[in-house]
């Protein structure tokens, strides 16, 4: 047993709630650092998406096809903890709203494929632009060689991160279940072939 399994509760509450950057410096914290950055991150985004008017599954369908590229909504359905019919609907619901269109595989032209529109750039530029521009003038105040570190160290963190979600949505639901000591098991939980893992 190591010295944070030895920690109390109320130790580890206030742990989490030092100074971010005393607690990101101490080395032996850095998840715990990552932690507050990412909730941190995920709350400026629930926020953003306000102004498109998403919910959290529609704007990770959005992310996905953006980063991923065009796909069927089947391989859509793989990455995002939603059914085949949550996917279609919400597919659908992205069409209307004009960030996802359905355009013919051109390589095979009985499928459908599924492609994020401009509409996703314009609103980007719209509702993030006034944090991109605090964002880009704070970067452009850095060395550009610490900068460059800055990349290379987020670059491998994410790269870790979806190798880690990769291995993870290979599993069952008995081996989540396991990994998370049965927590899964408390909710009402669907089949597998139900209900994708998150790519997150």
């Amino acid at each position: 047993m190591n010295a944070a399994d030895k920690r109390s509760w109320s130790d580890v509450v206030a742990l989490m709630r030092r100074d971010v950057r005393e607690l990101g410096r101490e080395v032996g914290q850095a998840p715990r650092f990552l932690q507050r950055f990412t909730a941190s991150s995920d709350a400026l985004t629930s926020q953003l998406r306000r102004g498109w008017g998403l919910n959290a599954h529609e704007m990770l369908a959005i992310s996905t096809l953006w980063e991923f590229g065009r796909m069927t909504m089947t391989d859509l359905g793989k990455r995002i903890p939603l059914s085949r019919a949550a996917v279609t609907t919400l597919t659908d619901r992205l069409e209307r709203t004009g960030f996802v269109k359905r355009v013919p595989d051109p390589t095979d032209r009985r499928r459908i494929l599924l492609e994020v529109t401009e509409r996703v750039e314009t609103e980007l530029a719209r509702i993030h632009g006034a944090w991109n521009a605090r964002l880009q003038e704070y970067v452009d105040g850095l060395d550009p060689a610490v900068w460059g570190q800055v990349v290379d160290v987020l670059a491998d963190i994410r790269e870790m991160a979806r190798d880690e979600a990769e291995e993870m949505r290979s599993m069952s639901t008995e081996e989540i279940d396991k990994l998370a000591g049965g927590a899964a098991k408390r909710g009402t939980r669907r089949r597998d072939a139900d209900i994708p893992p998150s790519w997150w």
